[in-house]
């Protein structure tokens, strides 16, 4: 089976990448001119060069290929200019979906995000949940935009599922796609002692692993049209920083912040980065999103297509013990 990896140069691609060869497929990535990778030299890996919205860089990286994994995604916290994310997340797909019906491709699965069915409301997030309030930050309008884009697609013929990751962790790139990781590492380290609000807003975190192989149960078994939440598990950050603490045998003293502090600095980092100072780590939309509840199920996905997540404390326990042997590789340098 010919596949073709859009984002494979990217946290969860690259363990896609990974897995897909393990299973015997042919694998095809497309990566834009700069992007890193070296990762797939010396493998059977077909490497193409090119951007998402050229119809003639996507057609000449998905000629032959079955199947379309579309995992390519703006995902940094903040832009200069608004455009460069939709054009990523929102016109870059309507291209991958033209070439796909064009080439007769089989089936695409598309990596969406949980974020798009908005903050839990008092019970977990699921497939069937409308959300109810605008999007908070501009990952998640361009990320609503594309939902269109799939409808569309759908409408014409062609075949899509849809996955929705939450918070996602593990072993690889410590990219802002792997935040949570950087946050697991700081913490392993001693550097970060901030606590958002007093500790109770809840998220839920998921496996880099488990929303690989949820992906590839998606395009083996997933309905045309389904959506599919990959997740976890839901903790609220008490919870979080108590299991890193057991798991590192660290307990670090952590100082809360309150909501109204941090949406006065992430105010500031905001007007310097729009001034061309920084590149602001955090914005007034991201404040609110992580102060606020995400709790979701996957029991959709489990029913559906068997997908079952790994428990959080062992999925901890190996971040934290990949962590610490990247550590000591790096002060062997």
């Amino acid at each position: 089976m010919n596949v073709l990896v859009t984002g494979a140069s990217g946290f969860i691609g690259a363990r896609l990448v990974e897995a897909l060869l393990a299973r015997g497929e042919s694998v095809h990535v497309l990566g834009r001119p700069t992007s890193d990778l070296s990762a797939f030299e010396g493998t059977p890996v077909s490497v193409f060069r090119g951007e998402l919205h050229s119809p003639d860089d996507v057609r000449a990286a998905m000629s032959g290929c079955d199947r379309v994994y579309h995992l390519a995604a703006f995902a940094k916290n903040w832009a200069r200019r608004p455009e460069d994310v939709h054009r990523i997340n929102r016109d870059a797909l309507e291209n991958i979906f033209a070439q796909a019906r064009a080439l007769g491709v089989r089936r695409v699965v598309y990596t969406s995000t949980v974020m798009v069915y908005g903050p839990s409301d008092g019970r977990p997030v699921d497939e069937t949940t409308v959300r109810g309030i605008p999007p908070m930050t501009l990952y998640e309008e361009s990320k609503i935009d594309g939902e269109r884009v799939v409808e569309r697609a759908l409408a014409d013929g062609l075949d899509v599922v849809i996955v929705h990751p939450t918070r996602v962790f593990g072993p690889g790139h410590l990219t802002e796609a792997n935040s949570t990781t950087i946050l697991m590492k700081q913490y392993l380290d001693g550097s970060w002692r901030l606590l958002p609000g007093d500790g109770t807003a809840a998220g839920n975190y998921v496996y880099v692993a488990d929303v690989v192989q949820g992906c590839i149960a998606a395009m083996e078994r997933g309905r045309t049209g389904g959506h599919y939440i990959l997740g976890g598990e839901n903790l609220t950050f008490d919870e979080f920083f108590a299991l890193l603490a057991e798991t590192s045998g660290k307990r670090r003293r952590l100082v809360p912040v309150p909501q109204g502090l941090a949406h006065g600095a992430a105010v500031v980092l905001e007007r310097l980065g729009n001034m061309g100072i920084i590149e602001p780590p955090l914005t007034p939309g991201w404040v609110r999103t992580f102060f606020g509840d995400w709790l979701c199920t996957s029991a959709l996905a489990e029913r559906e297509i068997g997908y079952a997540p790994t428990p959080m404390r062992q999925a901890v326990a190996e971040t934290m013990d990949w962590l610490r042997t990247e550590r000591r590789k790096g002060a062997r340098k």
